[in-house]
């Protein structure tokens, strides 16, 4: 019964960030969208993208691997819109890519980069 409950609420709450990237300026949806991927742990591929709705969104995350802060790319490989966002702290379960090594940031593709 209790996991049939956690699941419900786990659901319920995956539309209502869901249903956050729909509503808002482009910016704030991007925002949203980034701030699921990089501190709630989301999969890139588990989101829609805010503007074309395809769920073909990636992201790449750089920064201090000690401190986990660092800054977050998050685009749509579809449409090729996105967000550049510093200042970010990673979840423990988002991949974070050392600055220390620039070679191992991956490189991202030329998108259009919503603002506020």
């Amino acid at each position: 019964m209790k996991k049939k409950a956690k699941t419900k609420a786990k659901a319920e709450a995956e539309a209502e960030a869901e249903a956050e990237t729909r509503t808002g300026s482009a910016f704030s949806r991007w925002s949203v969208l980034a701030g699921r991927i990089v501190s709630a742990g989301i999969r890139p591929e588990e989101a829609s993208c805010p503007r074309c709705g395809s769920r073909t969104v990636q992201c790449v995350v750089a920064g201090d691997t000690v401190t986990r802060v660092g800054y977050a790319r998050c685009w749509c490989a579809t449409c090729l819109h996105g967000i550049h966002v510093s200042r970010v702290r990673a979840a423990e379960g988002c991949p974070l890519h050392s600055w220390a090594d620039p070679d191992a940031v991956p490189d991202t593709p030329l998108f259009h980069e919503v603002h506020p």
